[in-house]
Parts: C-alpha cells; sequence; structure tokens
C-alpha cells in the first residue's frame, strides 16, 4: 500500500481524493474505512493538525455531495467526518505532539467509553432494545421454525444483548486504532523505516491505567445499579488491552527471530477462535504491565 500512502502525500487535493473515494466505497465493502481514516491520519502526523482539518473539510464536502447524487441522502459525509475523521485526527494529533502510542490508545479507549455513554443517554434500556432490534433482524429465519429452535435463539440473543453496548465500544476504540495504526505504519515506510515496528513491540498501557482497569473489576463483582454499565466498560478495556497482547506477541517474535508464520496463526486463531483468543491476549497484555514478558522471555541467553 505504499502507493497509496505515496499518493495521499503529494498534495492537499489528493489526500482528499483517498479520503472521499475510500469513504464512499466503504459504504459498500466497509473495511475501506480504514484507508479513508488512515489518510486523515497519515496527513496529520505528518504535516500537522491544521492540514489534516483541511482534507476532513474537503472530504466531507465531497462524500455529502456524491452520497447526495447517489444515494439521495448527504449525511454518510458528516457522519464520516463526526464518526471516523475527527477521532483519527484527535489521535494523530496527540501521537504527532507526544510520539507516545501508548497515550494514543488510552484515548481511543475513551471514544469507545464515550460511545458506550452515548447509547446509555439515547436509550432507557441498551439491553431490551438491542434485544428486541436483534430479533427483528432474525425474525425472518426463525418463521416457521420449531419452539425449541426459537427458544435456543432468543436465549442466545438475550446473552448477546448483554455484551453489545460494551462491544460497539470496544470496536469503535478498535476501528480508530486501526487507522492510527496504519497511518502511522504509511508514515514510517516513507520517512521513518521501521520506525513503527519499534514503536509497537514497546507498546506498554502502564500500571495506572491497569489500577483503574482492576477498579472497574471490583465495581462490576460489588454489583449495583450500575453493574449493566459498568460491564461494557470492562468489555472495551478488555478490547484494548488485546492490542497490547498483540504487541506483546509481536515483539516477542521478533526478539526470538522466530518465523511469521507465527502471526499468522495467531491472527488466524482471532478469526475462528475470537472470544478465547481475544481474553487470552487481553490477559497476557494486562499482566505485562507488572510483568515485562519483553525482556522475561525476549533475552538472549548468555554466551
Amino acid at each position: 500500500m505504499r502507493f497509496l500512502a505515496e499518493f495521499v502525500m503529494r498534495g492537499r487535493l489528493q489526500a482528499v481524493v483517498v479520503t472521499a473515494v475510500t469513504a464512499l466505497m466503504a459504504l459498500l465493502l466497509l473495511p475501506l474505512a480504514y484507508l479513508s481514516g488512515a489518510a486523515v491520519g497519515l496527513v496529520t502526523l505528518r504535516i500537522g493538525p491544521v492540514q489534516g482539518l483541511s482534507v476532513i473539510a474537503g472530504a466531507m464536502l465531497v462524500v455529502a455531495l456524491s452520497s447526495g447524487l447517489l444515494f439521495g441522502n448527504p449525511l454518510p459525509g458528516i457522519g464520516f467526518a463526526l464518526v471516523l475523521w475527527m477521532p483519527v485526527w484527535v489521535l494523530a494529533t496527540n501521537l504527532r505532539r507526544s510520539a507516545n502510542l501508548a497515550q494514543s490508545v488510552k484515548l481511543a479507549a475513551l471514544f469507545g467509553a464515550m460511545l458506550v455513554f452515548g447509547i446509555y443517554l439515547a436509550t432507557d434500556n441498551p439491553v431490551s432494545w438491542w434485544r428486541s432490534s436483534l430479533l427483528e433482524i432474525l425474525s425472518p429465519a426463525l418463521e416457521g421454525a420449531a419452539k425449541e429452535s426459537i427458544d435456543e435463539m432468543s436465549s442466545a440473543v438475550a446473552q448477546i444483548a448483554r455484551l453489545m453496548t460494551g462491544l460497539m465500544g470496544g470496536l469503535m476504540g478498535l476501528t480508530l486504532l486501526g487507522c492510527l495504526f496504519i497511518a502511522r505504519w504509511w508514515q514510517a515506510i516513507l520517512y521513518n523505516p521501521g520506525g513503527f515496528q519499534g514503536e509497537f513491540h514497546q507498546l506498554r498501557l502502564g500500571k495506572r491505567f491497569a489500577v483503574i482497569t482492576l477498579v472497574v473489576g471490583l465495581l462490576l463483582m460489588s454489583g449495583g445499579g450500575a453493574i449493566q454499565m459498568v460491564t461494557d466498560l470492562l468489555v472495551v478495556m478488555v478490547m484494548l488491552y488485546m492490542i497490547q497482547g498483540i504487541a506483546v506477541s509481536h515483539a516477542l517474535v521478533a526478539k526470538a527471530g522466530a518465523n511469521a508464520a507465527w502471526l499468522v496463526v495467531l491472527y488466524l486463531l482471532l478469526v475462528f477462535a475470537l472470544p478465547q483468543t481475544a481474553l487470552t491476549l487481553a490477559v497476557a497484555g494486562f499482566v505485562d504491565n507488572w510483568i515485562d514478558f519483553r525482556t522475561i522471555f525476549g533475552a538472549k541467553p548468555k554466551q
């Protein structure tokens, strides 16, 4: 994807084109939204926040006009700006000024938490809302099904509904980080080869953030009226510790000089055994804040 990064950096117009076109294509193929956010992130990281804002403004106008003509609805332009481009701009601006990747990860967690709070403000009972929405989506598949199957599906939906708000918050944080990481990788490819790899391998959220996570977990165990919201916030934090766990895995494979196939296996497990693998990585990332796995297991034996 080097050519795309080079094209973005040729000028403001090119950056606006990449940001807007990938956003419009993402309406049909969602993963392309990562490239749209990454284009904003790259410009902000390399040139500065003002240029990043100008790209957002131009892309928002292009997407609004295009979606208005194509679909009769200009709102996607505003939606991309508010939900994706501006948060990525905030993360990239912070990373440009602080050169602290962990700080940007925590900011992504904050955006995820804000989404959780927003869902609670928008609905009286998020769990009930998710349950009814999911059942409505699945209703065509349940027509004519046996009562036992309907009961099993309803029970499964009820369990999923309890996690949906937290999963949405975590997905928000992970999406923003995906855009930022691609942007930082592009920046490293063009101007600082190997820079992002070293930065990512050293990613650690720190003991303070881990203590906050422990407090949230204790609140969850203590119960209370806001227990569901606490659960949702904990899900957001767990998904971010998964990122630290992945960083630890990359660092250990690199230090050991192991075959990159190990990382391929890791990502395949994330696809086919997501809950178990994600939780294992999150636990590893959490513990790494106290026990530095990268030093303990990455140290070379004495000759």
